[in-house]
């Protein structure tokens, strides 16, 4: 397999795990336990937007959007590692985790790889 096939895979894995990211990060929202005075949209915000600044840049496979990207999701797979612990293995926790290390990586390799071949989008 040539750098450029695993720079095209990772890349797509990337996005793939950043969208299911952004549905978990919905369906947690929909299904909290917040009180009632709480607002949903406020905190479906807070956990959204910082993962949609970087749809544009992962769209195009820009290295920079891939680097920044691993940062953020560190924060991500933190808060679901620590709601897994405290839900005692609840399902959607579990997942969450799951789907931000396979972001994390799947955006490492991208970064290592697209680097090494020498042409940075």
């Amino acid at each position: 397999m040539t750098l450029n096939q695993k720079v095209k895979y990772s890349q797509a894995i990337a996005l793939l795990s950043y969208l299911l990211l952004l549905v978990l990060m919905v369906i947690s929202t929909i299904f909290s336990t917040l009180p009632p005075e709480a607002s949903r949209g406020f905190m479906l915000a807070i956990k959204v937007v910082p993962l949609i600044i970087f749809l544009p840049g992962l769209l195009k496979g820009n290295l920079r959007a891939h680097i920044w990207l691993c940062f953020v999701v560190l924060f991500y797979f933190t808060r679901s590692v620590v709601d897994a612990f405290l839900t005692e293995g609840a399902i959607l926790e579990a997942i969450t985790t799951a789907t931000t290390v396979v972001l994390f990586l799947a955006s490492m390799m991208n970064v290592y790889w697209q680097k090494r071949t020498g042409v940075q989008l």
